[in-house]
């Protein structure tokens, strides 16, 4: 799926350059009319496809909304005009939120499926077929509801096209009803689908990604015998293995490995919205006049990873504020640019005033990230696209999902386990914690470093409700080296002031204002706890 075509509407369809050409050249694009879409299999799964082009990713934010990661503890951007600076001050309301768009977006892709699942009995194909397309759909819209709970909690629940004479106005589900409405959806799914594709079908979601976002939801939803039961799943599939490297699991060079059991399609240097920016947005600015550098790692993050002999780091210790960066867990130098990290051939020299720290676009933390970054990326083309897949379900997090929903059903040595198997990858190689030290503390930090820039930090964060810990006015801090291109440097940890306040509400960002006042005051959808207006 790596080129593939994507499907605009019943009516239009837009083929991109590894599209079939006898499909362009049959008639007009523009004349494709709904009853010649639903009876043609070559133009259903064009329809498909393109529902796949709004799965969330967290290189996409990186170029828009900005990262993610910069509404947690694992990152700060170095400018104060993007959304999650704003948002972090708790200055922000339903009418001008982060992601309001996402509400229509995701809610847009719904439509899509449900229109899909309202017309796909009209296709003359085999059953199989019709099965396995119904199959990724029903996933496609478990996993745009299982992202308007992440987002927004509780939703309406929509299982067909509406139309002027329906009802328009659905209340939100209950948070039961909202799990249950998705995790059966992807039981469904599981059922519909392959375990695996090959060629250009690549990508498209399978029975483990079924199970493994099935897995995620019930964890999310604090269910954790279904969690562990979706875990044990995946697991006896017997189709997925941690990845020995952990730094090169994310290249473009490596896509579809052992590891990956859901990712997001890019192509590098193409005009079209198939690209990213991210290696632009992350690269330290003496690279490229064009990077921003703008996403940059918390030194809470940075100081969680442990010493190689699975210690903590300690800023007190002088040893490690001597050299910080020496004798880490390997998951550091793969996920962080820190002083002297030496990038396409080039060191990183971090001390102040150096051209990775300017006087202009400066990293605010002293750090730039590393995890993610694809080595084939060419700085200083003329484009500033990225390619690299995104993985948004990988077997690692399966683990740990699973070691999480054991330790809270009380099998706390199997929870133990399954984190030291996570830790125990080939080029990782942490020892194991041992059963006097395991807590679920442990278990959480392991999640924050193996899973860091993923996208998911936010939710663990938002369900374990650690926001005044992990997103107040202390949350940020970085580094001040100091020094010459000569040397030596000193490091000197150091709070980092992007005015920070949490708020309870911030467990969930508010539904758009623009949807609230679209309900009558008889039947209104209700607004989140705080953002009322």
């Amino acid at each position: 799926m790596k080129k593939i075509c994507y499907m605009l509407s019943g009516l239009l369809i837009i083929a991109f350059s590894a599209c079939k050409k006898d499909l362009l050249d049959s008639q007009p694009l523009s004349q494709y009319s709904d009853a010649t879409v639903w009876k043609d299999s070559t133009l259903v799964k064009l329809y498909v496809s393109n529902i796949y082009r709004g799965m969330p990713s967290e290189y996409e934010s990186a170029s828009s909304f900005d990262a993610l990661s910069n509404y947690t503890d694992e990152s700060t951007d170095n400018r104060t005009f993007v959304a999650s600076y704003t948002y972090n001050t708790n200055t922000n309301n339903a009418t001008n939120a982060p992601f309001n768009s996402l509400w229509n977006a995701y809610y847009a892709q719904i439509r899509n499926c449900n229109v899909f699942l309202d017309n796909i009995g009209s296709l003359n194909a085999s059953a199989g077929l019709k099965n396995r397309f119904t199959g990724e759909v029903r996933f496609l819209r478990a996993l745009y509801y299982h992202y308007l709970y992440n987002y927004f909690g509780r939703f309406p629940i929509l299982t067909k096209t509406l139309n002027t004479t329906d009802n328009l106005y659905i209340p939100r589900g209950s948070d039961t009803e909202c799990i249950n409405f998705i995790t059966a959806e992807l039981q469904a799914a599981s059922d519909m689908l392959p375990k695996s594709y090959t060629g250009n079908d690549r990508g498209r979601a399978t029975k483990g990604a079924a199970l493994a976002l099935m897995c995620r939801t019930y964890l999310y939803g604090g269910q954790w015998q279904k969690a562990a039961d979706a875990a044990t799943a995946v697991m006896q599939l017997n189709l997925y293995s941690l990845y020995p490297d952990y730094q090169s699991m994310f290249y473009t060079a490596n896509e579809y490995n052992s590891e990956v059991i859901l990712d997001k399609e890019y192509l590098a240097l193409s005009s079209t919205n198939q690209n990213t920016s991210f290696d632009n947005s992350t690269l330290p600015p003496n690279y490229t006049g064009r990077s921003s550098g703008a996403i940059n790692p918390n030194g809470a993050l940075v100081d969680a990873y442990e010493m190689k002999d699975g210690t903590t780091f300690d800023w007190n210790n002088p040893v490690h504020k001597a050299d910080p960066y020496a004798n880490r867990d390997p998951r550091f130098d793969a996920s962080i640019v820190h002083d002297g990290t030496v990038l396409y051939g080039l060191p990183v020299n971090m001390f102040v005033g150096s051209t990775a720290n300017p006087a202009t676009r400066p990293s605010a933390t002293g750090y730039y990230i590393r995890k993610g970054l694809d080595p084939t990326y060419d700085p200083n083309q003329t484009l500033n696209f990225s390619g690299q897949n995104f993985i948004m379900i990988r077997y690692a997090e399966v683990l740990l999902n699973y070691a999480e929903a054991q330790y809270n059903l009380g099998n706390i040595e199997e929870a133990r386990t399954y984190v030291n198997k996570v830790r125990a990858r080939t080029s990782v190689n942490m020892p194991a914690i041992p059963a006097i030290s395991f807590t679920m503390d442990k278990l959480r930090h392991e999640r924050f470093v193996e899973l860091a820039f993923e996208g998911l930090r936010l939710w663990d964060i938002n369900r374990w409700k650690i926001g005044p810990q992990t997103r107040g006015a202390a949350s940020l801090t970085g580094v001040t080296i100091g020094g010459t291109l000569a040397g030596p440097h000193t490091y000197t940890p150091v709070a980092v002031n992007a005015q920070r306040q949490f708020a309870d509400k911030m467990n969930l960002f508010p539904i758009p204002y623009t949807e609230i006042i679209k309900y009558p005051a008889s039947t209104p959808l209700v607004q989140n706890t705080g953002w009322e207006q």
